[in-house]
């Protein structure tokens, strides 16, 4: 989908259902993605550390949390992690570090975690109200509900969407969106900052070259001085 396009595999089935299978369903998400929330975390605070970008894929947390999950290691591998055969086990590795990418998929998780959290405590009032559940949004109707957070269909005349609920999507959007630009804006400079250091260290050079040439003149030149009578 166009809003989360590297975590919808993620959030596929996630609804605010009132069944028993589609909490479970929602709850699985959410672990999976606050575990990768972390991993990205760890990857872009300190991008050298090996431990960081090497996960074994068999057994562990890692594996219930994000293995099993639908969608997990679909996030892992639009990330740049690959799977590998090490030492007779298995590892999923991430050879380059493209920071870009890592905090847009980030931001997507956050997005995500927001957007699930909304319809888990919508699904709550609606318990706490004893109303029944949307036909869009429940499970045990059959129908496979929409990848999160897509929008809903359109709501009837007579309920329209809270003017509050209007702005907390709109501000998920712009903050989205500002996201997307410092990382742009911020990998423009790297790129002018390389381009200058590239640029100063071919002017140095020359200089430097120049400068060692003339010592042993100024030298000699020196000595002759110092000789002449």
């Amino acid at each position: 989908m166009g809003d989360l396009p590297h975590t919808s595999a993620l959030w596929s089935g996630v609804g605010a259902g009132e069944s028993a299978e589609s909490r479970t369903r929602a709850s699985e998400a959410v672990a999976c993605a606050q575990s990768l929330r972390t991993i990205l975390t760890n990857v872009l605070e300190q991008p050298s550390k090996l431990e960081y970008r090497r996960l074994r894929a068999t057994g562990g947390a890692f594996e219930r949390r994000v293995g099993r999950c639908t969608g997990g290691l679909a996030v892992l591998r639009a990330a740049g992690f690959e799977q590998q055969e090490l030492a007779g086990a298995s590892w999923w590795t991430l050879r380059e570090v493209n920071e870009p990418l890592l905090f847009a998929i980030r931001r997507e998780i956050d997005l995500g975690l927001a957007a699930s959290a909304r319809l888990q405590h919508e699904a709550a009032r609606r318990r706490a109200a004893g109303e029944a559940p949307d036909a869009c949004s429940s499970a045990a109707a059959g129908d496979t509900p929409s990848p999160l957070p897509s929008p809903a269909p359109a709501a009837p005349r007579h309920h329209r969407a809270a003017p509050a609920e209007v702005r907390a999507q709109y501000s998920l959007q712009v903050k989205a969106r500002a996201a997307v630009m410092r990382i742009a804006d911020r990998q423009a400079r790297q790129q002018q900052q390389q381009l200058g250091d590239a640029w100063r260290r071919k002017l140095l050079a020359p200089s430097l070259l120049h400068v060692l040439l003339l010592v042993p003149v100024l030298a000699a030149f020196l000595y002759a001085y110092a000789q002449s009578p």
